[in-house]
């Protein structure tokens, strides 16, 4: 608390805090992600997203293997993410993940085909 005191007496703190009166000691200004960073929060928002709708797929039967091969690419990305960049133990699991997909995508390829067949029609 000492330290805030401090902090708020220093002409800097001061000329902040009485130009943006909802700042205060508990909620600090926020800097706003530039570059990597955001690009990062971006693209973890896409995964994301495809993941969601990739699960939503496998629960819906006619688009289950487009949705299985959709994951299993995702989870070949994660292992390659795993090994390389995170020397992380988890990639064992993102490979046994992928393998169950790209079963699930092989055994619903022809239901996967008459899907694009409708779709062409």
């Amino acid at each position: 608390m000492a330290i805030w005191g401090r902090r708020v007496r220093s002409p800097a703190t001061r000329g902040r805090l009485e130009a943006d009166p909802g700042l205060t000691p508990w909620r600090p200004a926020r800097v706003p992600q530039q570059g990597a960073a955001a690009r990062r929060g971006a693209a973890r928002r896409v995964i994301g997203t495809a993941e969601l709708a990739g699960a939503a797929g496998l629960l819906i039967p006619p688009l289950a293997g487009l949705a299985a091969a959709g994951l299993a690419a995702d989870m070949a990305g994660a292992t390659i993410i795993n090994i390389a960049v995170l020397h992380s133990a988890a990639a064992t699991a993102t490979i046994a993940l992928c393998a169950a997909l790209v079963l699930l995508a092989w055994t619903s390829r022809e239901q996967t085909r008459h899907l694009a067949a409708a779709l062409r029609r």
